[in-house]
């Protein structure tokens, strides 16, 4: 290697580090203190919670893809499902794109593309919607956002719906209406 080639290397080099060092100086890093930073104060990656009734045996099943938290925000978890038996040890399973959980009553609210089933699928009536709110004990769901029903041949649809999964009681509210095939 010549001279000038050393030269034309060293000037290269001193460049970059000259340029690495001004970007370093000068970017912005984000702060991780102000309430206005785009991450959130908690997050767990595959989250999943078991909850037992009085017998011992699981009674719920909550698991999703992400949960975040922030601060003086409720909890969000992407790509919930739940999966609960009801008190005539029926199994359901929920699930939707986005979730949040209510600390003030350990409920959960379900948002977009919202599916509630029982299990296995053929047994039961399948309940797709946008908007579901599930109470803390898993018996209590309701929606006051359209809601379609398949159950077998049947097809209905509402305006709202309101729940009793142990008493299998479903209240349809509003522009009900149904086809059966």
């Amino acid at each position: 290697m010549n001279s000038s080639q050393r030269w034309s290397l060293s000037a290269i080099l001193l460049a970059s580090l000259a340029a690495l060092a001004l970007h370093l100086l000068t970017a912005q890093h984000p702060d991780y203190d102000s309430k206005n930073n785009n991450f959130p104060d908690l997050y767990i990656v595959s989250p999943e919670w078991r909850l037992f009734d009085s017998q011992g045996a699981v009674s719920r099943r909550l698991s999703a893809e992400r949960l975040e938290h922030w601060r003086e925000q409720e909890p969000v978890l992407t790509e919930p499902r739940l999966r609960l038996t009801d008190q005539n040890t029926h199994t359901w399973l929920a699930s939707a794109r986005r979730g949040l959980v209510s600390e003030a009553d350990h409920g959960l609210a379900l948002e977009q593309q919202v599916e509630l089933s029982r299990e296995p699928r053929a047994a039961g009536p399948v309940v797709t919607t946008e908007f579901l709110r599930i109470a803390a004990n898993g018996q209590h769901i309701e929606t006051d956002q359209a809601v379609v029903i398949d159950s077998g041949s049947w097809h209905v649809s509402a305006k709202a719906l309101r729940a009793e999964l142990g008493a299998g009681r479903m209240e349809l509210l509003g522009e009900v209406r149904g086809i059966h095939d």
